[in-house]
């Protein structure tokens, strides 16, 4: 037989005896009643916890290591960052615009078309975006209504009757029920 061979079985069998000894003669530490050691950094009185019953079990919770939350975003702009809140332009401009064709229309007879465009444009001039979080290819636009705060992304509906359709670095695209041209909200100025 080949030296190496001999070598192998040889550690092969000190192996598989070491194994069954283990197995046979298992490793239990032993429990103290109370740590004694004292060292330079700490000082410990005691680990007993007076309110548990005698025999109960530890339980450790290992929730938030093995889930642990998802927060690999960009934050675009710190949302609770204290800062005037200003109102754009355009949104004064569209504000000032619908009050005025309202002023100016004295024609009795509006569609309902042209009314419920009217109501649409008149719920949503008040949302004003004052951030954005960006994670992936998903986006989160904050919206302030008075004091009433709505984050929106794709999907959603504003008021139970605007659908978010698309959001992009400049607005926010809607779609309301009768009307078949979309709804735009101006987030330019973040």
């Amino acid at each position: 037989m080949d030296r190496k061979k001999i070598i192998l079985f040889a550690l092969g069998a000190i192996f598989f005896i070491s194994l069954y000894y283990r197995i046979m003669h298992p490793f239990k530490q032993e429990k103290v009643a109370e740590l004694t050691y004292m060292g330079n950094r700490a000082h410990v009185v005691s680990l007993k916890n007076p309110s548990a019953p005698p025999g109960a079990e530890t339980k450790v919770m290992l929730d938030l290591f093995l889930n642990q939350p998802r927060n690999k975003g960009k934050v675009i702009k710190n949302v609770f960052q204290a800062t005037k809140t200003k109102k754009s332009r355009k949104q004064a401009e569209t504000i000032q615009g619908i009050e005025q064709k309202e002023a100016k229309e004295t024609v009795p007879a509006i569609s309902e078309k042209d009314a419920y465009e009217a109501s649409v444009k008149r719920g949503l001039a008040s949302l004003i975006a004052f951030g954005m979080y960006e994670s992936g290819d998903e986006k989160i636009v904050f919206l302030e209504r008075g004091k009433e705060v709505l984050l929106v992304r794709k999907g959603d509906r504003i008021d139970g009757k605007y659908l978010v359709e698309k959001i992009t670095d400049q607005r926010v695209i809607l779609k309301a029920g009768q009307i078949k041209e979309p709804v735009f909200i101006d987030i330019s100025g973040l």
